[in-house]
């Protein structure tokens, strides 16, 4: 197959420095950004998500890596201005060397380990800005060398992952910012109302990265890369912005920093 690009549009757009919005006047330009995802879904919540900063200046095309053949793959790695990785399946427990918990798992996909392995030693390679959400956040985390909680009701009750009705799994819970995340404007202290959907959160931290983020119950909820200049945005996120209200502390700035880096690196 070759590039499956989906493209959004918008009424505001990131601006390319810090965290605030700037209007399309502002941009002289029309830019395209492409953005890598590790799976794209029929939901279009990614797509719709940050094509809140799309415009007629700045066009976003979203491409699923999972549609990509060889040469795709090449074309997509070589084009991309950064790389999504979404939520999904639960990680194998083998890839942080604890097989066993394969049984407190639940649905285990390999072919979507070894895609992301791939995106993210890509994202290692060139620095090229890197946010993940949910399993994006879990897989950031093994691949720098941390292992997982696979089964984190054990430990956290219902939490992160209990059932809400209208969404079977769906949980609402505050998320508190712990130290300054580089790349995202906000602020030591503050809080935010998010979407959280998920079976497996960080046990232990992956090497160079830094918790930024915490749940009521202390479990990692937000991590940055500590080498800032090699990486100019590696940021993951436990909760799900793309499906969290609109105008929440936590949500827009998310977006907005990672529009903003693939935008800086662009120039």
């Amino acid at each position: 197959m070759g590039m499956v690009a989906f493209i959004v549009g918008g009424s505001f757009l990131g601006c390319r420095q810090g965290g605030d919005i700037s209007t399309v006047e502002e941009v002289r330009n029309q830019d395209t950004l492409i953005v890598l995802c590790s799976r794209l879904y029929e939901s279009r919540t990614y797509e719709h998500y940050l094509g809140r900063w799309a415009s007629d200046s700045l066009v976003l095309q979203l491409v699923d890596a999972g549609e990509l053949d060889e040469g795709g793959w090449l074309k997509a790695l070589e084009t991309s201005n950064g790389v999504l990785l979404t939520g999904g399946a639960d990680l194998d427990p083998g890839l942080y060397g604890q097989a066993g918990d394969t049984i407190l798992c639940g649905d285990i996909q390999p072919i979507r380990d070894s895609i992301e392995n791939r995106l993210l030693n890509w994202v290692n390679e060139t620095g090229v800005p890197c946010l993940g959400i949910c399993r994006g956040l879990q897989h950031m985390n093994v691949h720098a060398g941390g292992t997982l909680d696979p089964h984190l009701p054990r430990l956290h009750g219902d939490m992160h992952r209990a059932g809400l009705q209208g969404s079977s799994r769906d949980t609402v819970h505050s998320v508190r910012v712990v130290a300054i995340p580089h790349g995202i404007d906000v602020e030591v202290g503050n809080e935010s109302v998010t979407i959280s959907h998920h079976h497996q959160g960080i046990d232990v931290l992956g090497q160079s990265l830094k918790v930024w983020a915490i749940a009521p119950d202390g479990l990692a909820e937000g991590i940055v890369h500590s080498d800032t200049a090699h990486f100019p945005f590696y940021v993951g996120v436990q909760w799900h912005p793309e499906r969290s209200d609109q105008d929440q502390y936590l949500v827009e700035p998310v977006g907005a920093g990672f529009v903003n880096a693939m935008l800086d690196t662009q120039e």
